[in-house]
């Protein structure tokens, strides 16, 4: 019993610091979680309160351009860049004249020079830049809470057995 309390309180712990996306709804049919409402209008309500706190961070931006056809170009680069790494989060933005594609979220400069290596092979000019951006849900992440939960549905599987 305490091996599931252990496992749904880490669990509990990595979905607050998660935000923006109901991770329960992408489990599989066969996984059943069981919890009273007041833990999910609780993370509900942490997630509302993180909207508003940003992290500094790096991001990868491969088109920058202001001339008469950058509107056009801007939207090829993010349509290439999406059909090409569609793990990345990618997005197109105008400001002070200048349209610019910028993708992914990196906490740290290493992370975004690791990848920024694997998309220099379709957009050679790409280069990181320091951003300020919302808390994002990471891939990786993602797949380790999915793997926490896992793991503590069988447990208590296994308990009830």
């Amino acid at each position: 019993m305490k091996k599931t309390l252990t496992l749904l309180f880490l669990l509990l712990g990595c979905l607050a610091a998660r935000a923006q996306s109901d991770i329960l709804s992408e489990l599989s049919p066969a996984v059943k979680v069981r919890q009273s409402e007041a833990v999910r209008s609780a993370f509900e309500e942490q997630l509302l309160l993180n909207e508003k706190y940003s992290m500094n961070g790096f991001r990868i931006r491969i088109y920058t351009g202001n001339g008469k056809d950058s509107d056009l170009e801007s939207a090829r680069a993010l349509t290439l860049f999406k059909g090409t790494y569609p793990d990345l989060p990618a997005e197109r933005s105008y400001s002070h004249s200048s349209y610019k594609v910028t993708v992914g979220y990196f906490r740290t400069k290493t992370d975004a020079a690791r990848e920024l290596k694997r998309i220099q092979q379709t957009f050679p000019g790409c280069f990181i830049v320091g951003e300020s951006f919302r808390y994002p849900v990471l891939p990786s992440e993602r797949k380790a809470v999915l793997e926490a939960i896992a793991a503590a549905a069988e447990a208590t599987a296994e308990e009830g057995e």
